[in-house]
């Protein structure tokens, strides 16, 4: 994992969500660069992803190295996300899908 503290990755498919999955990117980058600076990504990394399985679920979000998956995502969770977990190294308990490696999936597609 390289030297990054945290690696996000955000489900990007837009058929199983609701909402914005690439504005929740964004906004993630936009608040990361505002507290560790230009260089950010050299401590967390932000990667998009297709669908990670949990339709229905979504948005959807995984971190590792804890392997936190979170679910149902919101614009408004991002700050206490970034803040708490991804800066604070506490997971956001009310968010939590599953801890500690992949759910069973329950995508209708099979995923």
């Amino acid at each position: 994992m390289d030297d990054y503290i945290r690696h996000v990755f955000i489900c990007t498919s837009t058929t199983c969500s609701e909402g914005d999955p690439f504005g929740l990117r964004l906004q993630m980058h936009q608040l990361l660069r505002k507290k560790l600076g230009a260089d950010f990504e050299k401590k967390v990394k932000v990667t998009k992803t297709l669908c990670l399985g949990q339709c229905g679920l979504g948005p959807n979000m995984v971190v590792y190295p804890e392997g936190v998956w979170y679910k149902g995502v919101k614009p408004r969770d991002i700050p206490e996300i970034v803040e708490q977990h991804l800066l604070g190294g506490k997971p956001v308990e009310r968010l939590i899908l599953h801890k500690q490696g992949a759910p069973k999936c329950e995508s209708p597609h099979g995923a």
